[in-house]
């Protein structure tokens, strides 16, 4: 695969557009939090990437939100013909923690690309002035505590059932993703058992990935089957229009 992007968290969809722009035009490119909205000039994503970035394949795994007149959800676009695509709903949660796969038509192979994003920790703490200067900070790292404990136990369920999808799959296997985890994490290490790391083969550098406090992480990830071959990772931390920054990765469909 010549180029392969993602762009996780797009809130500022037009600025966000306007930079693929002045990008070399990807084979894929993943999100793991997309808005589309048929209606509107600015949001109507889905044609404007397909037609500005030349991928006619689109498939999603949409939340629809009537109030809006539009659908939010984790969406996979491709130069390749998609053969075969369907929904992963590994969470106990309908907002976030979901995926998709699509099977591509790669010349004479066939590739399956996961898209995903595992549950996030949503810590927000006590700023208000109702807790004694004693009691906040304790209170706030009891929330923490709980908060870290929850996601860990939620995203090695989740990733135990992505392991399971990986192994029944019939074609080699890429998974593109917001793991909301670093790579330190039971959830990390256990896909990096069956699968190699982008960054790890081919990249240079820290690899951070997140554009928000504590800033120094590296929390979006790339893997890929043993059967192929990263050639290229880079991560876009000059893109400041989400969370998240843009990576990008090479593949080459055999090893030599």
């Amino acid at each position: 695969l010549k180029r392969f992007w993602k762009i996780t968290d797009s809130t500022n969809t037009e600025n966000i557009i306007n930079w693929l722009d002045k990008m070399p035009d990807p084979d894929i490119i993943c999100f793991q939090e997309f808005y589309n909205n048929d209606v509107s000039l600015i949001e109507n994503t889905i044609d404007e990437i397909s037609e500005r970035k030349h991928l006619p394949y689109f498939y999603t795994n949409p939340l629809f939100w009537d109030t809006y007149n539009g659908f939010f959800g984790v969406s996979t676009f491709s130069k390749f013909p998609i053969v075969e695509s369907g929904p992963l709903v590994f969470g106990d949660s309908i907002y976030l923690n979901r995926g998709v796969f699509v099977d591509l038509k790669i010349k004479k192979d066939t590739i399956r690309v996961l898209n995903i994003h595992l549950h996030s920790m949503t810590i927000r703490i006590d700023t208000t002035d109702t807790l004694n200067a004693f009691i906040k900070p304790f209170n706030n790292a009891l929330i923490i505590l709980q908060k870290l404990k929850e996601g860990f136990v939620t995203r090695k369920m989740e990733i135990e059932k992505i392991i399971q999808f990986i192994n029944s799959s019939p074609y080699k296997v890429i998974v593109c993703g917001d793991f909301n985890d670093t790579p330190y994490s039971y959830t990390y290490q256990q896909l990096n058992k069956v699968m190699e790391n982008s960054f790890e083969k081919a990249g240079t550098g820290f690899g951070f990935t997140y554009n928000k406090f504590p800033w120094a992480i590296r929390i979006d990830h790339q893997f890929y089957d043993k059967k192929l071959r990263a050639v290229q990772f880079q991560v876009f931390s000059d893109n400041k229009y989400s969370d998240h920054y843009p990576t990008q990765s090479g593949y080459i469909l055999e090893k030599k």
